[in-house]
Formats: C-alpha cells, structure tokens, sequence
C-alpha cells in the first residue's frame, strides 16, 4: 500500500511516481500489487514514455508558459543554444538575441492562438545561428492559453553553405567587365553584377526588387528591348546610347525541370567595333575610287582622311600609312609619265641623245642598276649582209652575234 495520503486522499508515494513518469522515469516495481490490473502502470509507462521521447528527441523543443518564460527545455534545446538547464530555466524566450526574424514572432502564436514558423538568425553561447523555428499554442479545455511548444531546426550549416556558394558564383560574375542582370519572369532584378552597379551607380542591394526598365535604355518598354526579343525567339538585340553602341544577348534561366523561372543579359560594349567599321568602310571606298583613277590614268587623287574620334584613332593611322604609300606610287607613275613623253617626244625630234631622269624615279638600288639583255623575239640568228667582193661582185656573209 502507498504511505499516507494528502488531502485529497492521493498517496505521496502515488505522486512520487507521478513526477517520475512526468521525468521520464517509471519503476513499475514499485507500484503497489494491487495497482498493477487496474491499468495504472501502462498509464505511467506511457506517460515516461512520452517524456523520455520528448526528452531526447534530437529535434531541439522548448516549453515555455503563457508568458514565455522557459518552463521546459529538451536535451537537444540545450545543446543548440549552449545553455545549461538551470541556465534555460532563468530565460524568457524574448531574452534571445535576435539579429534577424523573417516571419511571425512568437508572441502572434500567443496572442492568436495560432501556430506560427519563421526563421531567424540570433547570437547565442554557441554563436550566431540561423534557425527555422514553429511555435504551437498549448491550449486548456477553455481555450486559453496554458503554455507553447517551440520547435527548432538549425540551417546555419546550410545557409553557410549557400551564402559561400553564392558569394562564389557572385565573385566570378563581378569579374566580367560586361554588365550582367539577372531578372525574374516579371522582369524584376534578382541580381546584377558590378558592372551594373559602377554604371547605375547603385549597389544590387538597392536595386533587387526593381523593374529592369529603369536601365533606361532606349530600348527598354520597346519591341527591341532584350526580354521581349527572347519571347519572340530572338537572342539578341542592338541599341545606340550616349553615343555609343551596345549588343545585348538575352537567354533563360531554367530550374532543375526545365522550367522557365527567369532571364540572363548580358551588355556588350561594341562602340569601337561598330565605329571602326563605318570608318574603315568610308576610307576603304575612297581608296578604291583613287586606284580606279590611277587604273585609268587620272593620277589627280581624294587623299582626305576623315578625321577620327576615340573609337578610329588606331584605324585611321592605318589609312594614313596607306594614303602616304599610294601618293608616293603616284609621284612615281607621275614622273614615269612625264619622262615617257619627253622621250617619245625626243625621239620624234631626232634627239637621240635625250635620257630619262633616273633619279626621280624611286626604285632600290638593286632595281637601279639591273641591265637588260636582249632577246630575239623570232630567231637568235641575225640577218644576212650583203658586202663585196674582191672582184667587186656583190657577196653574202652572214654576222653572227
């Protein structure tokens, strides 16, 4: 039988056992004999049962009164938080640190009587944590609040995990000296790289949420703006800015299932290949009009260069090099005409003695002084001679060279 009974007529030793099983211990043992068939010891067993269960559930639980003060904490709780029991037992949970709470505070699931999850990030012994935490309002059979039970998950590991991951994939797009957005299936930013930032002159911190539009380009809110040229089938698209010139290549970004879930531009600066090309085009056409002069004899040349901006420096250097060559080849054909006139003109005179001007032409020395042989264009073998004979007879000999 138990020892004496309070006023309630409860045996103390009954109570003992009670706390125990409520401590997650139960020693049937103990139990009276006669207790043993009314059901009580299975009661008491599933009662120590529940608690060890609680107790040493690896997911880290918190019992806390209608005013959430820690009333309860389990083993994994304690461990988490770096608190030791006695420690815990002094705490309410709004003593936490918290740095940062995305979601419904604990108080709602209290003043709503409603569960409530969310995620925060708090300093505790163990450090800065990152935690999915739910809260459930303990209610009595009135309806009113008794206590909540919070549960705790720690995603630090994994947050880590991804902020490094991120930080990474961010680093290598920072390198990219072309400006490259990311942004969701409204068009709004989701990310962008420091290209972007140096030339909105805003940090991405500023701008996520934002509408790509307030790039402001003249593209943007037009059939040409890259996203709508995508969902036409078109990867890519031109513009002209503040006197520059910019391609834009535009692509998908799909999930693991192949679904559409946002966008990639990426901006090109091509001012100097564009601008280099229109230069190089003018001039090309302007030499190809003064070899078509030369060609027919017109030695009087376009020898204008356009003048260059900061894009056709290098090209029209270029062209002047060429212009100077081919005013050289003209001064040259220039002199070989003038000299073929006086020669011929020479000649026609019987002014055999007149000679070209060696000088003026522009040739090596090589070129200067190469002799010419001559060569019979029908028979090396030269034509008869008549000469007389001794008798004063006309004969034929033949002079061989």
């Amino acid at each position: 039988m138990f020892n004496a009974s309070n006023d309630c007529g409860i045996s103390a030793d009954f109570i003992r056992l009670l706390k125990d099983a409520a401590d997650g211990r139960f020693e049937p043992e103990k139990l009276p004999a006669g207790l043993n068939d009314s059901g009580v010891a299975e009661i008491l067993a599933k009662i120590a049962d529940a608690r060890t269960a609680v107790k040493k559930n690896p997911l880290p639980m918190v019992i806390t009164d209608p005013r959430l003060n820690i009333i309860d904490p389990n083993d994994a709780a304690l461990e988490i938080f770096g608190w030791s029991r006695e420690e815990a037992l002094r705490l309410n949970i709004k003593d936490i640190d918290v740095l940062d709470l995305k979601g419904e505070s604990i108080v709602v699931a209290v003043h709503e009587k409603r569960s409530i999850s969310n995620e925060m990030t708090i300093r505790c012994p163990k450090g800065t944590l990152v935690l999915k935490s739910w809260g459930i309002p303990l209610l009595d059979p009135a309806g009113n609040v008794r206590g909540v039970q919070m549960e705790f998950v720690d995603v630090t590991a994994e947050k880590n995990a991804a902020a490094d991951t991120a930080a990474w994939y961010e680093s290598i797009l920072d390198a990219v000296p072309f400006p490259i957005t990311v942004t969701d299936l409204d068009m709004n930013w989701t990310f962008v790289n420091r290209a972007v930032e140096n030339f909105l002159g805003r940090t991405r911190a500023e701008i996520m949420g934002h509408q790509c539009s307030e790039w402001q380009a003249n593209i943007c809110k037009t059939p040409n703006c890259g996203i709508a040229c995508l969902r036409r089938g078109q990867h890519q698209t031109f513009f002209e800015q503040n006197g520059g010139n910019f391609q834009v290549d535009v692509s998908y970004i799909k999930n693991a299932r192949g679904e559409n879930v946002g966008h990639v531009e990426v901006v090109q600066d091509i001012s100097v290949m564009v601008k280099a090309s229109r230069y190089m085009e003018g001039e090309v056409q302007r030499l190809a009009g003064n070899l078509s002069r030369l060609a027919a004899g017109n030695l009087v040349f376009d020898t204008n260069i356009a003048p260059a901006d900061r894009y056709t420096e290098e090209v029209r250097r270029n062209f002047v090099k060429i212009m100077e060559s081919l005013a050289k080849v003209r001064e040259n054909v220039g002199a070989m005409l003038e000299d073929a006139g006086l020669l011929a003109r020479a000649a026609q005179d019987g002014r055999l003695q007149v000679r070209a001007d060696a000088t003026r032409m522009r040739v090596s020395s090589a070129q200067s002084s190469r002799t010419s042989t001559p060569r019979w264009t029908r028979s090396s073998r030269r034509s008869p001679r008549r000469t007389m004979s001794c008798n004063g007879w006309p004969s034929t000999t033949t002079r061989r060279g």
